[in-house]
């Protein structure tokens, strides 16, 4: 043999060795630049759905501060996302309604399911109270909760339909009062007509 075919042998034996020897390595990396890929898209597709959701969504930290907002919340307060990352619940709820969200935070970070829902009133920039009705969750990592998930709905319409339908209802029992005596004395007169004619 030549000694040229010997050493094109060599390097081929050596190529197959190093091929077979990278393979798994190399099927490792491709799963995993994989899984990246889709985690990535993944996490976009959320984010895209976070941000077009018609609901405001807020997440707290355990302190109390707020770490982001959706652009329904930025729409709802009148804030940028800038103005309220990082700045504490009192930013944007009521004084009255503070201590209620600190102690039902406290309440529901204690348990790992924990959700609740409860009436509140937010202020937005220009300082107009808006009612909302928000739905929270404890945010877990490790099966500890590390702050809230807050879904905020805008019950303005809501408050002013039941405001509508409170004063129809007080505006038909005022009617039905005044007819019911007016039948009353109607009544009396007439049965007291009669009494003096008998």
């Amino acid at each position: 043999r030549a000694a040229g075919s010997d050493a094109a042998e060599w390097v081929a034996a050596a190529d197959a060795i190093l091929a077979e020897s990278f393979t798994p390595y190399e099927n490792v990396h491709l799963a995993l630049r994989a899984a990246n890929t889709a985690l990535r898209a993944s996490g976009e597709q959320y984010r895209d759905l976070l941000e077009n959701v018609d609901v405001a969504v807020f997440a707290v930290d355990l302190n109390g501060r707020l770490t982001a907002v959706n652009h329904a919340g930025v729409c709802l307060t009148g804030y940028q996302r800038e103005d309220k990352v990082g700045r504490g619940l009192d930013l944007i709820l009521s004084p009255g309604k503070l201590g209620l969200v600190r102690s039902g935070r406290e309440l529901r970070l204690r348990g790992p399911r924990a959700q609740s829902r409860v009436d509140l009133e937010l202020v937005t920039q220009d300082g107009r109270c808006v009612p909302v009705l928000a739905y929270t969750r404890p945010v877990l990592e490790g099966g500890k909760p590390i702050g809230m998930q807050v879904f905020v709905r805008d019950v303005t319409d809501r408050k002013h339909a039941e405001a509508a339908i409170r004063h129809l209802t007080q505006f038909v029992e005022r009617k039905m009062k005044r007819i019911a005596h007016a039948l009353h004395d109607e009544a009396a007169q007439v049965l007291a007509a009669l009494y003096l004619r008998i």
